[in-house]
This record gives C-alpha cells, sequence and structure tokens, in this order.
C-alpha cells in the first residue's frame, strides 16, 4: 500500500483464481465489471487501510448467490464478503 500527501492510498487487491460456473461469457463480463466497481467502492469508504496491510485471505467460502440473483448481485456478496474477511483479525479469520 503506497499513499500520496492529500489522495486515497492506491491498494492492490490480487485474486488468483476466481470459478464462476454457469456464467455465460456476458454475464462473465458483467460479474467482473460490477466487482472492480465493488471493490472500488468499499475501498474508497475503508478509513483505516494501516489495520489491512498486508493482509492475505488464503480462501473464501464457496458464495452461492440466491436462486434468480444476477451477475451483478453476486459480485456484490464477494465484494462484501472480501471486505468483512480482510477486516476480522487473523484468529477471527482461521474460524469464521
Amino acid at each position: 500500500m503506497t499513499t500520496r500527501a492529500g489522495s486515497l492510498p492506491v491498494v492492490n487487491i490480487r485474486i488468483d483464481r476466481l470459478s464462476l460456473h454457469g456464467y455465460t461469457p456476458m454475464e462473465q463480463h458483467r460479474f467482473m465489471r460490477t466487482l472492480n466497481a465493488a471493490l472500488s467502492r468499499l475501498g474508497a469508504q475503508k478509513r483505516d487501510w494501516q489495520s489491512l496491510a498486508s493482509r492475505d485471505v488464503a480462501e473464501l467460502q464457496l458464495i452461492q448467490a440466491s436462486a434468480g440473483a444476477s451477475a451483478e448481485q453476486a459480485a456484490e456478496l464477494l465484494a462484501r464478503q472480501l471486505f468483512t474477511k480482510l477486516s476480522q483479525r487473523p484468529a477471527e479469520r482461521e474460524h469464521a
């Protein structure tokens, strides 16, 4: 993480693998576009980035959106779940 005077931190979130089973190529594109926007929005709302510096989430539980949920709703769910997991202390993440 780096910061510039008077600006928000520059944050890098690396996702090594993301499987989107059952999505058409268009739905995958919409999912990824929405995930990017949701992560950016949630990141802009975060004020205490030092508490998250160098956090590693080895794996998230399988996310299954409710029946009839759109690709956009599933992406929002993933972004919220990721930020929730990142905000937990290391011991909490192991048991969550």
